[in-house]
């Protein structure tokens, strides 16, 4: 539980709640960014797969186009 609240505070921006993150995911602070398909950007892949739903896009930072 510790580990999830941990996450959700590091991650706030992404609009973390408790549905959205897997209770069991512990990942790496490793800082390799990632795009999901839904347009978020995630610190590294692992991060990413914690959250439920959430798909591979790319890798880096994702690009917002005006």
């Amino acid at each position: 539980m510790n580990k999830l609240i941990i996450v959700c505070l590091l991650f706030a921006v992404l609009g973390c709640t408790y549905a959205d993150v897997a209770a069991d995911c512990i990942c790496p602070m490793i800082y390799d960014p990632v795009c999901s398909a839904s347009g978020k950007t995630f610190p590294n892949q692992c991060t990413m797969n914690c959250y439920v739903g959430e798909v591979l896009a790319t890798r880096g930072a994702c690009v917002t186009r005006k």
